[in-house]
């Protein structure tokens, strides 16, 4: 399998944050459906609808 959109990222060692506190700092971006006049809408979504942001 052939991923087009992966990114992969490496965290300090000194990386501290919780998985809640990063759940909350996503919540503040959570996708929003935009108008019929809005071009583009962004944001995050759960990977599953039952799910949280974070899976830890």
């Amino acid at each position: 399998m052939w991923f087009k959109n992966l990114r992969i990222y490496r965290l300090a060692p000194a990386w501290d944050i919780t998985a809640e506190s990063l759940e909350a700092a996503l919540e503040r971006l959570s996708f929003r459906p935009g108008a019929a006049s809005d071009m583009t809408a962004f944001g995050w979504v759960p990977p599953r609808p039952e799910s949280g942001l974070v899976h830890a």
